[in-house]
């Protein structure tokens, strides 16, 4: 699917820098930054509160991620589920490990051996 607004902004004093950072980080230009680069205003704001993001830091990695994918999910947005399968595909190859993992020990059929008697997480007071 083609995006709405044409992908070739203008290189204006404010885009110049934009292509080099998302190399780096992303390794391409990402399509959103070059549909809100038409707008200096709207990609000003974008790159500002891109940036206030990365720098939140208490919620745990896998559960932001898991949160991030369940909100792509349910808005219907094509393009910010590939980024976050690409973003977190280390948690998406855990998950599916351990997918794996559980198939093939609900068919291999083994019994309890008691780890869970040492692992109990105990609920914090006052919950």
């Amino acid at each position: 699917m083609s995006a709405l607004i044409a992908l070739d902004p203008s290189r204006t004093l404010l885009f110049r820098p934009v292509p080099w950072h998302s190399d780096r980080t992303y390794v391409k230009v990402i399509d959103p930054v070059r549909a809100t680069a038409h707008h200096a205003e709207a990609l000003w704001a974008g790159l500002r509160f891109e940036w206030a993001a990365v720098r939140w830091k208490k919620l745990d990695p896998q559960l932001e991620a898991l949160v991030g994918m369940t909100s792509a999910a349910t808005v219907g947005c094509g393009w910010c589920m590939d980024f976050g399968c690409w973003e977190n595909h280390r948690f998406t190859t855990v998950v599916a490990m351990e997918n794996m993992r559980s198939r093939t020990h609900s068919a291999l059929g083994p019994t309890s051996q008691g780890f869970k008697d040492r692992c109990v997480v105990e609920r914090p007071a006052g919950r």
